[in-house]
């Protein structure tokens, strides 16, 4: 079994949080809006900004948290780079990841109806 640091865990779950409620929107036949359904298990990402076996420990373990919370399967997707998250989130293969602040903004350019709901202090990083 995988131990994580509680500051892993409390970021992981920050950046979980960061987009959550970013889903896709899809119209009814209404015209009112809904979140899209997915095909599959849920997918999580963040983008590449450390060793990419860290962030796939941190963000599985995450992952299996968040399934044994909610009930729902959720699978942690790694990605090569800070344009493939995005796009992952544009396409619908995620549903919630960890972005910075330029890939934030792309993304919800790209996604309509989504929005940021956590942002981590940048001075905190230049001050601790």
């Amino acid at each position: 079994m995988t131990t994580i640091s509680r500051r892993g865990l409390l970021l992981g779950g920050a950046g979980l949080l960061v987009l959550s409620g970013c889903a896709p929107v899809a119209s009814s036949p209404t015209g009112a809006s809904k979140p899209a359904t997915p095909s599959g298990p849920m997918g999580i990402s963040a983008i590449p900004d450390q060793d990419p076996e860290k962030l796939s420990r941190l963000y599985s373990s995450v992952a299996e948290r968040f399934a044994s919370a909610t009930g729902l399967d959720v699978n942690y997707l790694p990605v090569t780079d800070y344009t493939a998250v995005v796009r992952a989130f544009e396409v619908g293969d995620i549903a919630i990841a960890w972005m910075g602040g330029l890939t934030g903004v792309q993304a919800r350019s790209r996604v309509k109806g989504a929005t940021a709901i956590a942002q981590r202090d940048i001075d905190a990083q230049f001050h601790s």
